[in-house]
């Protein structure tokens, strides 16, 4: 199972078979559900809709969906725990979403992008990469960059997302404080061939990450990988 925004709609892709998300919701409503930004084991769904311009952070789960304020999700566990940009006070914060209460994880400009079943959580505060672990706040840094974002932590505490190497970003991944370049990580071929990732987006519990990438040797707009 998979999942996948199209245009201006929400989809969900399972089993050879592509689902319009807004056909869960009254098509008189004048909400139109437009990213699906992660999914869980239990098939649970987060991202965003659009309302009057505006957007709000919703959870798809089987035929229901739920609205959760003013703001963005991105990520969920498999608890259902659910974590994005709220900005229902007027400013953007880091927010988890737990039984339907809501936390403000850090101060304005701040996001969450990712969070593991133990409830750690990634993303960004004060232009560097971050991990909220229970009542720890701490910054991952930038590695040699000045700044850097988490994108997803596995259930291990790895880390991966990016960071400004010179004028370009590349992928990165954090063990504990420790950052390292994916791009240190690349195959000689791979090298050779011009590859450079740009962002890690994800990371499973072996310790295998998802990238996008550019190659060096091809004209801006090239094929990424």
């Amino acid at each position: 199972m998979m999942f996948l925004p199209v245009g201006e709609h929400a989809f969900l892709a399972s089993d050879g078979q592509v689902f319009d998300l807004n056909d869960l919701i009254p098509a008189n409503s004048g909400w139109i559900l437009q990213e699906a930004q992660s999914i869980n084991d239990r098939g649970q769904i987060v991202g965003f809709y659009a309302e009057t311009y505006a957007e709000q952070a919703a959870l798809w789960d089987g035929g229901n969906v739920t609205f959760l304020g003013q703001g963005i999700a991105f990520g969920i566990n498999n608890a259902g725990q659910t974590v994005g940009i709220s900005s229902s006070t007027g400013d953007s914060h880091a927010a988890l979403w737990d039984r339907g209460g809501l936390v403000l994880l850090g101060g304005p400009g701040t996001e969450a992008r990712g969070i593991n079943d133990i409830g750690q959580i990634v993303g960004g505060q004060a232009g560097h990469a971050h991990l909220w672990d229970g009542a720890n706040s701490i910054d991952l840094g930038a590695l040699s960059g000045p700044f850097s974002n988490a994108a997803a932590i596995n259930n291990s505490g790895q880390v991966v997302g990016s960071y400004q190497a010179s004028n370009f970003a590349h992928a990165a991944l954090w063990n504990g404080t420790v950052g390292t370049d994916l791009n240190d990580l690349l195959r000689p071929d791979a090298v050779t061939a011009g590859w450079v990732p740009s962002h890690a987006t994800a990371i499973n519990d072996n310790g295998r990450t998802g990238r996008t990438a550019y190659n060096s040797t091809r004209p801006p707009g090239g094929s990424a990988g």
